[in-house]
Parts: C-alpha cells; sequence; structure tokens
C-alpha cells in the first residue's frame, strides 16, 4: 500500500508551495488520477485524515478527480475506455490499442481560504 508515501509527498509538496506562495490557510487539495496510474482513490481517500494528522494540513479537504483510462484501438481507431472493455475494443474486438490517458497523477489546485 503505497498511497499513504504518495499522500505524504503530495502534502510535503502542497507546505512548500503555501510557504513560498505565502499563502494563509488551506482550503482543499485537488489530485487528478489516472484509472491507470496504479494509486487505488479509495486508499487515498481513507488514508487521507492519517497522513496529515499533526500536519498544516490537517482539516483540509482532498478532492479526487479519476481521469478515465481511454486508449485508441490499432485496427478501427475506435477510441474506448480499457477498463470498463477490460482492454477489448468494442468495436472490432481487438486488444491491440495505445493509452492516450489514465496514467496521470497530477496535484491540480490548492485551494485556499
Amino acid at each position: 500500500m503505497h498511497e499513504l508515501s504518495v499522500l505524504k509527498e503530495v502534502i510535503r509538496i502542497v507546505e512548500k508551495a503555501v510557504a513560498d506562495q505565502k499563502l494563509s490557510k488551506v482550503a482543499a487539495i485537488v489530485l487528478q488520477v489516472g484509472e491507470l496510474c496504479g494509486v487505488y482513490t479509495g486508499y487515498l481517500e481513507e488514508l487521507f485524515p492519517i497522513a496529515v494528522h499533526n500536519t498544516s494540513m490537517e482539516g483540509v479537504f482532498l478532492k479526487i478527480q479519476v481521469i478515465p483510462a481511454n486508449a485508441r484501438c490499432h485496427e478501427c481507431e475506435k477510441v474506448f475506455n480499457v477498463i470498463k472493455n477490460d482492454g477489448t475494443c468494442p468495436g472490432c474486438m481487438g486488444k491491440s490499442y495505445e493509452a492516450l490517458s489514465g496514467r496521470e497523477f497530477l496535484l491540480k489546485e490548492i485551494i485556499a481560504c
């Protein structure tokens, strides 16, 4: 379960940004997490209160935006969601594709109050 380490690094980055930009208090952090990035969003949500405990981020709201795992089929060029279609193109049933999105893990926004 590497999600706790990931969250601690996000918190470190946010705390540095807050200090560098002389922000007041942080209300929320927005993360964009791709379906294929290897980070389970359920664990992020569950572990966030533990990660921020006894830090300046305690009480901050975590918002997660999931980026779909979209791909383009090499056979028929159809764009489809890899997860929902179990890696099979719904257009031609091909299994050869190029991933277009879903591997991202981004700190999208720090919302100060």
